[in-house]
């Protein structure tokens, strides 16, 4: 058990400051348990009104911050000593989780299998499996970027783990990375060496990587939607329409003379766009707009879960 001094002898200041974020911490706590549902409506008013003293109490308004750790965090920082009782019912409820995730992936409810093992790494996170068999379902959703973290946590958690590398190494070439793919493979295949699959992919890969240089690629996860309708994109087109110069362009083409329409007026229109393109406060929005939706990621093969 963690040994804890009964009284910490503090300055009145000082005092002051401690207590304050003790108390910021409870007031965060308070807010998750009445924002969640563990708690029913009656048992949410009663927590409220107890929220509400505190404050009235202590003078204090709610304004923790959004970074302050509410006591449950604290206190689990603190590395308790968990009962066994409690270590071997968490570990029972990840692994009932687990097989309900592998029935959801045989049925191909690719969904339901990453909630399923989100909740088996909820109860026990340490298990490197849970985390790879929740990417083999990423991967299947086409969700590769989330693949390829739980990969690595999978790895983190057991380097020995080979499958592991061999989701990694699917997760980088459906990203079209495949340098990075064949060391996985390649990786994979020093813990597994007569693994086929491996053996194949890795070719693959090796086959690809002076491909994908010599021909750069869009990753596989691209979103050509979202950038159509990317706000900065639209405004540069909106004010291109708008421009009575560009207008009479492209009437010119759409519309040609007598004599057809000439390779100068395709270039003139080209020249516009392109001038458009090069404002740099055109391209930093359509920049910034696009990588504020960071969420990229996608699919690979599937392998068959791990036990």
């Amino acid at each position: 058990m963690a040994e804890y001094t009964d009284k910490v002898q503090l300055s009145p200041s000082r005092r002051a400051e401690v207590l304050r974020e003790c108390l910021r911490s409870t007031l965060q706590l308070l807010n998750e348990e009445l924002e969640g549902e563990t708690l029913d409506s009656e048992q949410k008013e009663s927590l409220g009104v107890a929220k509400q003293c505190l404050e009235a109490c202590y003078e204090l308004e709610d304004d923790s911050p959004v970074d302050t750790p509410n006591l449950l965090t604290i206190f689990h920082k603190l590395n308790l000593p968990v009962p066994e009782e409690e270590v071997l019912k968490l570990e029972a409820e990840g692994e009932a989780f687990k097989l309900r995730g592998n029935e959801f992936m045989r049925e191909g409810d690719f969904l339901a299998a990453v909630d399923y093992y989100s909740k088996a790494i909820k109860a026990n996170n340490n298990k490197a499996i849970y985390y790879c068999n929740r990417a083999a379902a990423y991967s299947r959703l086409n969700r590769h970027r989330e693949a390829l973290l739980d990969c690595k946590d999978a790895i983190r958690l057991d380097p020995s783990y080979g499958k592991a590398y061999g989701r990694l190494g699917i997760a980088y070439s459906n990203l079209n990375m495949y340098q990075q793919a064949a060391e996985a493979y390649r990786s994979a295949l020093q813990l597994d060496p007569t693994n086929a699959s491996y053996e194949a992919n890795l070719k693959l890969a090796e086959e690809k990587i002076p491909q994908s240089a010599a021909h750069p690629s869009l990753p596989a996860e691209f979103d050509f939607g979202g950038f159509m309708n990317n706000p900065a994109l639209l405004n540069m087109a909106s004010q291109m329409l708008n421009d009575p110069t560009f207008r009479n362009m492209v009437t010119g083409i759409m519309n040609p003379g007598p004599g057809g329409t000439t390779l100068e007026s395709f270039v003139e229109v080209g020249q516009h766009i392109a001038e458009q393109m090069g404002n740099p406060h055109v391209l930093e929005d359509i920049s910034n707009s696009m990588s504020s939706d960071d969420n990229g990621q996608g699919p690979r093969p599937n392998g068959e879960n791990r036990d």
